[in-house]
């Protein structure tokens, strides 16, 4: 069954990332990047998980009492019989779990993202295949136009301006016609890439 995408608020709120190697380093990079307030429990821990900063370090074993606090739990030890405990714990506690390579035991998934600025793009197979979620954020990552996070951020001056007047930005001529002409511009741009790396690469 398909997952339902479901955007949160992820700017201090208290994480869990059991494990010290490089899935949990991914889960803890992209967290930071969204502003989570992430701890880190393992007993061995990566270099380079061990040089970030503003992030808790708990070098030692999963302990239940971990789980005091804690919004969302992430398990991504090498250690799959912790994992599952761990995930045990934290459906017992009502917290969603999110288990690497366990997807029987996970709530959520943690999907592969594209971002720009605050346009995010997630992409999720349901825990099937993250090798192919892989290759579809490629797409998606070649498909975003470049300039896309300072336009998103124009639009959303306009649409705020639009509705101090009372209007629907949906409905505002000048809006739509703006989101059309920027992305006719883009493809059209595309279009004249393409045709000049198709002229350079013949003969």
């Amino acid at each position: 069954m398909a997952y339902f995408p479901l955007f949160v608020s992820m700017e201090g709120v208290p994480c869990l990332v059991i494990g010290g190697g490089r899935v949990a380093l991914r889960k803890i990079l992209t967290l930071m990047e969204f502003g989570a307030a992430v701890t880190v429990v393992s007993p061995r821990l990566l270099p380079e998980i061990e040089a970030l900063s503003g992030i808790k370090l708990v070098r030692r074993k999963f302990r239940e009492q971990d789980l005091e606090g804690i919004s969302f739990l992430f398990a991504a030890s090498s250690d799959e019989l912790c994992n599952r405990r761990a995930a045990q714990l934290g459906r017992e506690r009502k917290i969603p779990v999110n288990a690497a390579d366990l997807p029987g035991d996970c709530d959520f998934f943690f999907p592969a993202l594209v971002r720009r600025g605050d346009v995010v793009v997630g992409v999720s197979s349901a825990g099937k295949s993250p090798a192919l979620t892989g290759r579809v954020r490629a797409l998606v990552e070649r498909a975003l136009p470049d300039d896309l996070a300072g336009f998103a951020g124009q639009m959303g001056s306009m649409r705020k301006e639009i509705m101090e007047r009372g209007g629907t930005a949906g409905e505002d001529p000048a809006y739509r016609r703006k989101i059309e002409e920027y992305f006719e511009r883009y493809e059209d741009s595309e279009s004249r890439n393409e045709n000049q790396r198709a002229c350079h690469g013949a003969g």
